[in-house]
């Protein structure tokens, strides 16, 4: 009653058709058979007295009293339900949009990883070419007379 705003004189005037928003009316006679035949349990938007909607969640039965087959409704507002998930959804697909923004960042660091090993393995064999190279001209300043010198492209 009090999700409602209507005291409880004023509920029991009422019927499930002045409690549902008008969109939801045209699912009422599936809900109620459902109910009559098995039971059942769906989430529908209500209004209060003062026009508002919320979600709620309805378990509605078939049971017989005083000779009478009647539908007995258990309904709970869900909206605090219905933020929290939201918020998760949200929160989902932020975390979503941060695990693929890190997949990106991981791929680009891994081809840059390459890159620079590549680097690096061109490096090092220039390195080695230089090392060979050095050994070779000591070899061959070893080999050559005392009086020998090197004379640069200006002759000097």
């Amino acid at each position: 009653m009090k999700a409602y705003g209507y005291s409880l004189k004023e509920l029991l005037t009422l019927s499930i058709y002045d409690l549902r928003e008008p969109g939801t009316i045209g699912q009422v006679a599936i809900q109620m058979r459902q109910a009559l035949e098995k039971g059942t349990l769906f989430d529908t938007i209500h209004r209060r007295k003062d026009r508002s909607v919320f979600p709620v969640e309805v378990s509605a039965k078939r049971i017989l009293h005083d000779g009478n087959i009647l539908i007995l409704s258990s309904i709970r507002d869900i909206s605090h339900r219905r933020k929290t998930e939201l918020a998760l959804r949200q929160s989902n697909e932020e975390l979503t949009a941060a695990n693929e923004e890190l997949i990106a960042s991981n791929e680009q660091i891994l081809a840059t990883e390459e890159e620079l090993r590549q680097q690096f393995i061109e490096l090092q064999k220039s390195k080695d070419q230089l090392a060979t190279a050095n050994r070779q001209l000591a070899e061959i300043i070893e080999f050559l007379p005392d009086a020998t010198f090197i004379v640069n492209q200006e002759k000097k």
